[in-house]
């Protein structure tokens, strides 16, 4: 949920710049910075945040005057645990009003990370430039002259997560329409009261809508320090599956659901936040674990994961599922395993068990809740140990499975 400011272009042999008296070396020193900002970016996307964090550090040295270089040089250092300097990025980087927006963001996410919740979902909220977009924006009046549009401005997993919010504003009389990515509005539509109407986003009544908010600033308005949301454990979302689900199959095994990839749309944080799927199924302590349980993948994608490792499951998800389809197969699980993506919240929503594997430095969602109750009624979470350890994150897993009685004891725990 954080944001990369940009990509730089490199000057061209052509460009005009090129012959004026004395521009060769500031053109070099343009270039060079560029450069080192793309690799920066390509070593985040390596999962590698302290090559990308010496890469946007020499970028910034050839051009200090592009301050949106801090943006991308603050995420490195968060990601690496360097947290006092990455909030000095970000306060530099407000001071650029092309990227000031992405700082905002990036410095109200920072702070909600530090558990200092009103000060960051303050920054938070001021992260939009359109001044239209900002003098409509739901103050939190009792009384408004027509519906409150809330639309979302985050992932599909985030909807799922927060829209646990949304039947507080109906219970105050307030008419409220929600403007969802398409793929969710079916779901959504068969879970939430019927108060609250369901709409596909890229189609949403905007003209109509008097006030507006995105998703993720009702948190700083209902409930900054996240101590209700955070807490809150009914499955919210079980009203999708309402006439749908087939009986789980008749099996004395325990049918246990994989998600191990995140969104790769998300480059810049996906191959941090994915866990390959060999690691799992040759870990030591999981194949002992894993004797006597099916295994049902809950991937949407990763086609050569599938191919190699398909004679593993018993059944996988099909590649054209939507979300309600997804809904019904993690509800014939018993358990879910699954990465820092939709599929775990969906999983918690539904009331499922589920362990949520997180890199080294997790999300700031993850920084609340009760250990077995973090967000979702039965939700646990393995962090990994060091930058890059998911066999560390995949022991830890192993234990609070076997400690809940979703597998059997771990006999090296003992």
């Amino acid at each position: 949920m954080f944001e990369l400011s940009y990509r730089m272009s490199l000057m061209g042999p052509e460009t005009s710049q090129r012959h004026h008296p004395g521009a060769q070396a500031i053109i070099g020193e343009l270039d060079d910075a560029a450069s080192a900002n793309n690799a920066g970016l390509d070593a985040l996307c390596d999962a590698d945040p302290i090559r990308a964090r010496q890469h946007f550090r020499r970028a910034f040295c050839h051009n200090p005057s592009q301050l949106g270089l801090l943006v991308n040089y603050g995420l490195a250092l968060h990601q690496c645990g360097r947290i006092e300097a990455a909030e000095r990025s970000y306060q530099l980087a407000m001071g650029q009003e092309d990227c000031r927006g992405a700082a905002l963001k990036n410095l109200g996410f920072l702070k909600v990370w530090q558990r200092q919740g009103a000060q960051g979902w303050a920054l938070h909220r001021q992260r939009f430039q359109s001044p239209s977009l900002m003098e409509r924006q739901w103050q939190g009046e009792a009384c408004l002259q027509g519906p409150l549009l809330i639309w979302n401005d985050v992932g599909q997993g985030d909807a799922l997560q927060f829209s646990r919010y949304l039947p507080l504003l109906a219970e105050q009389g307030l008419e409220i329409q929600f403007a969802v990515q398409p793929e969710l509005v079916s779901l959504f539509q068969r879970s939430l009261p019927a108060a609250i109407q369901v709409v596909d986003r890229n189609t949403a009544p905007w003209e109509q809508a008097p006030q507006h908010l995105p998703l993720m600033g009702l948190m700083g308005l209902l409930d900054p320090e996240l101590t209700w949301g955070a807490t809150f454990t009914l499955p919210y979302l079980r009203g999708c599956l309402k006439g749908r689900v087939e009986p789980k199959p008749s099996t004395s095994k325990l049918r246990l659901g994989l998600c191990w990839a995140s969104n790769r749309d998300d480059k810049a944080l996906f191959r941090s936040k994915s866990l390959p799927l060999a690691d799992l199924l040759n870990h030591p302590e999981w194949q002992q674990g894993l004797d006597g349980v099916e295994l049902v993948s809950l991937q949407r994608g990763e086609p050569d994961d599938h191919q190699r490792w398909g004679h593993r499951f018993s059944a996988q998800l099909p590649s054209t599922a939507g979300w309600l389809e997804t809904a019904d197969w993690i509800e014939r699980c018993d358990w879910v395993l699954s990465v820092d993506t939709a599929v775990a919240h969906l999983a918690g929503a539904l009331g499922k068990p589920v362990i949520v594997l997180l890199p080294w430095m997790p999300d700031w969602r993850w920084r609340y809740g009760k250990p077995g109750q973090c967000w979702y009624r039965h939700c646990w979470t393995a962090a990994q140990p060091s930058s890059g350890d998911w066999i560390g994150a995949l022991r830890l897993a192993r234990q609070l499975a076997g400690a809940a009685g979703l597998l059997p004891a771990d006999p090296a725990a003992k």
